[in-house]
């Protein structure tokens, strides 16, 4: 209590504020708590009626419990035949599946074979090309061979003739 008085009344204030808040948040939290318990206390009257509800149906009930089991098993019945039917159907959906997929690779093999003879073909007529465009190479040569021969031909004929006439102009 050295402090002066002001900020001891000052300090005494803040403490009483903080008080008020605190008590303020406390009833707060308990009117929560309250409000909680009365949610609680009716979900377990609920919770009381929907069991007393239960037994009476479950006393009631008793009696007509052969008709019940007899509905319980054939709605089994029922759901054996469906299961049975649907794998049924995912069976032929597997069949069918698998004939697809052997028909797919029938089909890649033929496509192959396919293929093959038509590379076959297109290289024996690269082939007979090659062979034609050889033989046309040979035939340009040998023509233009035998026009040099005829050329030549020509000349001697000619130089032969100028002989002959030089010959004759002599004698």
């Amino acid at each position: 209590w050295h402090l002066p008085t002001s900020v001891r009344v000052n300090e005494l204030h803040n403490l009483r504020e903080e008080l008020g808040r605190e008590r303020t948040m406390k009833q707060e939290q308990q009117a929560a708590f309250q409000v909680q318990s009365r949610k609680y206390e009716e979900e377990l009257q609920k919770l009381r009626r929907s069991n007393d509800e239960l037994r009476r149906k479950y006393e009631h009930g008793m009696h007509s419990n052969h008709s019940e089991q007899f509905e319980v098993a054939r709605a089994r019945e029922d759901l054996a035949r469906e299961r049975k039917m649907r794998q049924d159907q995912v069976q032929e959906h597997q069949a069918q599946l698998q004939r697809a997929d052997l028909e797919i690779r029938r089909l890649g093999v033929e496509i192959q074979e396919r293929d093959e003879m038509w590379r076959q073909k297109i290289e024996q007529r690269v082939k007979a090309q090659q062979l034609e465009g050889e033989k046309v190479a040979q035939e340009i040569l040998r023509r233009k061979e035998q026009a040099a021969v005829d050329k030549q031909s020509m000349e001697i004929r000619e130089l032969q003739l100028r002989l002959r006439d030089a010959k004759l102009e002599s004698e």
